[in-house]
Parts: C-alpha cells; sequence; structure tokens
C-alpha cells in the first residue's frame, strides 16, 4: 500500500518536472522567437521611415 503510494508521488513528480522541462523550453523558444520578431519589425519601421516618409526627402 505505501510502496504503491511511493510509486504514484513519484510517477506525479516526473510527468511534472518533464512537463516543467517542456515549458521551460517552449518559454525560451517564444523568447527568442519574440525577439527576434522586435529586432524585424523595429528594423522594417526604420526602413520605412527612411524610404517612404514624404518629409524625408532631400
Amino acid at each position: 500500500m505505501v510502496l504503491s503510494e511511493h510509486v504514484r508521488v513519484s510517477f506525479y513528480a516526473n510527468t511534472f518536472f518533464q512537463k516543467n522541462e517542456l515549458y521551460k523550453i517552449s518559454l525560451s523558444i517564444w523568447h527568442q522567437t519574440s525577439v527576434k520578431l522586435k529586432s524585424i519589425k523595429i528594423y522594417f519601421l526604420n526602413f520605412v521611415k527612411t524610404d517612404f516618409d514624404p518629409t524625408n526627402r532631400s
């Protein structure tokens, strides 16, 4: 009875830690992606400002 309880607890702990690792990995992937998207967006906005802004014509 006690042994099965221990097995169940360790099983839940293992699945929890695995999910936690997946969560961390997906968080870091999402963070990298959002950073890339932000830099692309900033680059694009700067590009649009410099090339298509009518007040910037020389």
